[in-house]
């Protein structure tokens, strides 16, 4: 590839999930009629059926931007990740880099807007949104972020301080949603001696790039679809279920699941997030990195515990969450005697009912999937959508 400063690559790693990553493949090409887009897909699989129908994909497309690749063996999913970057900064002189996963695809002229806000700022990490199809249920359904259009630049202390906090935002630069100009990618590399080595590579990445940089540009919009939540890795921790997927990638990791959490053993998505900022500030050990905050840390594991279908799982989780000094909060609900007992009482004094917030929260949500999945609320829903 010739040197073009504003030119983009964009790699999509796959390991056994070729229909998914010929849809990446395809949500690309329309958009690479100008020369400034690159497309190399890096198969990282170990069936030799996924491996021949992606590449047959891949060179039936005789498309002189597109690159074909397998690693020399078999990889866990950080260091696939770690091999294709360093690999595409060596033997293509391209100014831009990012990574689609093949559960996600672009949304149509959505790549010509992110490279001319990269053009725009150079140096800078341009982060944007995405949407999501809810395709693990019967009734499927499309989760949109709101978004503005704006674009904004954001310091990188601020962002640390909310992950501290465990308050994460779609504008954290995850690789996955972003676009780097190729001296980020070489300063972080240069200062941790690789790009995003640890459990999570998207989340390594973005705590690395956080210290690195004072400031990111966010393109508040939607520019990413992603589906196939359950061949998901992530999700599959969100559900506690342990799909094929997820069997893989556990087994490929060298040091455990959350080695550097503040409490390793819970398998939730958060700890594996807080992994990662744990792993960064003890191998940056800088004043931009605050410890981590209890309170909200345990809150927010906690209720990813309650979205658990894995119900063995889940009370393995409460009861560490107990260990851990964690409580439920509760609500009070004042009721009226008179309206409980049916008769007249003389005392005017209410009944305090104390209940697991969370518990409660359950209960609503469990008796509306029965309503809303119901096959008249489906007809329903099949109207309201041909109205609105």
């Amino acid at each position: 590839m010739a040197a073009n400063k504003d030119s983009l690559v964009i790699i999509i790693p796959s390991r056994n999930r070729a229909d998914l990553a010929i849809n990446a493949v395809r949500s690309v090409v329309p958009q690479m009629k100008n020369r400034q887009i690159r497309l190399v897909v890096s198969d990282n699989s170990t069936e030799a059926e996924q491996s021949s129908r992606l590449e047959g994909f891949c060179r039936g497309l005789k498309h002189a931007q597109i690159d074909y690749l397998k690693p020399p063996e078999p990889l866990s999913m950080t260091r696939h990740w770690e091999w294709i970057l360093q690999r595409s900064l060596k033997h293509l002189e391209a100014g831009y880099f990012s990574i689609l996963t093949d559960r996600m695809v672009f949304r149509p002229e959505a790549l010509a807007e992110v490279v001319a806000l990269s053009v725009q700022n150079p140096g800078a990490v341009v982060t944007y949104n995405h949407d999501r199809v809810v395709d693990h249920i019967e009734l499927i359904g499309l989760e949109q972020e709101v978004w503005s259009g704006e674009v904004r630049r954001i310091e990188t202390r601020h962002l640390l301080e909310l992950a501290r906090k465990s308050r994460l935002h779609a504008c954290f630069p995850r690789l996955l949603n972003c676009v780097v100009p190729r001296e980020v990618l070489q300063r972080i590399a240069g200062r941790f001696g690789s790009i995003c080595a640890s459990s999570a590579p998207d989340f390594s990445f973005c705590f690395r790039a956080l210290e690195t940089l004072d400031d990111i540009v966010y393109y508040d919009k939607s520019v990413l679809l992603q589906y196939a939540l359950n061949r998901s890795n992530g999700f599959s921790f969100v559900r506690g279920v342990r799909t094929k997927e997820a069997k893989d990638f556990c087994e490929t990791l060298s040091e455990g699941l959350n080695p550097h959490a503040p409490h390793p053993d819970f398998e939730t998505i958060h700890n594996a997030i807080m992994n990662e900022y744990c792993y960064v500030k003890n191998e940056a050990k800088s004043a931009k990195f605050g410890e981590v905050e209890m309170g909200p840390y345990l809150h927010l594991i906690a209720y990813e515990v309650t979205q658990m279908e894995n119900e063995e799982l889940k009370n393995r989780m409460r009861k560490l969450l107990k260990h851990h000094g964690y409580q439920e909060p509760r609500m009070r609900i004042r009721v009226d005697r008179k309206a409980v007992s049916g008769s007249p009482q003389k005392s005017t004094a209410p009944l305090v009912i104390l209940l697991p917030f969370r518990r409660l929260l359950g209960h609503l949500r469990r008796y509306i999937q029965r309503v809303v999945r119901g096959p008249k609320a489906i007809n329903a829903w099949i109207l309201a959508n041909k109205i609105l």
